[in-house]
């Protein structure tokens, strides 16, 4: 996890971020085949508009999926004096065939998850779990409906 801006551990939003990490790592397997599943489904639009597209979770109203593009996360860098310049070296250096990386967003807080998964690939869990994207999605989100609900009220 790379924490983007100062925080005081007590925070409701550092809370909050530090639990949208720790479910993403309980659900590593899931993840990566997800995000690997997810970018081999908008490969094709990611090369023909020149962006890359990231999959993120956001608590507001209710925590669900989101997607953002690198385009977005710099244009916000320049709104918040650079801050995520961090980020978007991790976004440089990301590699989806051997590491899952998801974004999270927390209270006007920012963070990159990200966690390597050599063995098995994340093209390797996702024929293993054997179901499409939408599937997943409709699985995690369940799953952090049930888990993080909590976060979006606080």
């Amino acid at each position: 996890m790379f924490d983007l801006f100062d925080r005081d551990p007590d925070r409701p939003s550092t809370r909050n971020l530090k639990r949208i990490d720790r479910f993403v790592r309980d659900y590593r397997r899931e993840f990566a085949a997800l995000v690997w599943g997810y970018d081999r489904a908008i490969e094709a639009q990611n090369a023909q508009n020149g962006d890359r597209e990231y999959l993120g979770i956001d608590l507001q109203p209710a925590p669900h999926f989101i997607t953002c593009t690198r385009a977005q996360i710099e244009a916000l860098n320049a709104k918040v004096d650079n801050r995520l310049r961090e980020a978007i070296g991790v976004l440089e250096g990301y590699d989806p065939n051997k590491e899952v990386l998801v974004v999270g967003i927390a209270d006007g807080q920012v963070q990159i998850i990200v966690f390597l998964c050599e063995d098995p690939t994340p093209e390797q869990e996702f024929q293993a779990l054997g179901v499409g994207v939408e599937d997943l999605l409709d699985r995690l989100e369940a799953c952090m409906t049930e888990e993080l609900v909590d976060l979006s009220t606080s």
